[in-house]
């Protein structure tokens, strides 16, 4: 890395209208990862992994808090030094799993509704990483959808395990069944 190029965890080949529909796409892909698994799945550690699905989505809730508050920060503030990495850290036990993913699906509309209302200038706003240098709001934000598109493939890959290594008979839902495990 020079001084004049920002270290990046995933290439910036993307924009942000890109970045915009991913970030959007969380809300129907996260309901396909759990929808029809029951609250103690949820809580169960699949095969092979160290955290449970709702582990996952704690995560992400948490690093979507961090991403929700640094966007303002870079809009209200010129060039804030701030960390760009949003990873978040799972809550210690979730009792109503349900209950997290409808904050995070809550706190990303929230995101999502202040992203769509930059204009083309604020996309280009500056902010300093102490660890990646100056960035723009762009990256910051296409990074993170990147980084999102991992976490989703992660929740498949668990749903699936999970899927695999339950009893055929909690497999269905009212005599028939599931859909398809892999989602």
């Amino acid at each position: 890395m020079t001084d004049n190029q920002p270290a990046v965890l995933y290439p910036l080949a993307h924009d942000e209208i890109w970045a915009m529909a991913e970030l959007e796409k969380l809300r129907d892909k996260l309901r396909f990862r759990v929808d029809g698994l029951r609250p103690d799945l949820l809580q169960e550690r699949p095969e092979g992994f160290t955290l449970t699905m709702v582990d996952v989505i704690s995560a992400l809730h948490a690093g979507e808090k961090a991403f929700n508050a640094a966007l303002r920060e870079i809009v209200q503030h010129d060039n804030p030094t701030l960390s760009t990495r949003f990873a978040g850290k799972p809550t210690a036990y979730v009792s109503v799993p349900f209950e997290e993913v409808g904050a995070l699906l809550n706190l990303r509309e929230q995101t999502l509704v202040l992203l769509r209302r930059l204009g083309s200038e604020q996309w280009n706003r500056t902010v300093t990483d102490p660890q990646l240098g100056q960035r723009t709001l762009r990256d910051v934000v296409v990074e993170w959808a990147n980084s999102e598109i991992d976490t989703l493939e992660q929740l498949k890959t668990m749903r699936y395990t999970l899927m695999q290594s339950i009893r055929p008979a909690t497999r269905t839902i009212s005599g028939k069944l599931m859909p398809d495990p892999t989602r």
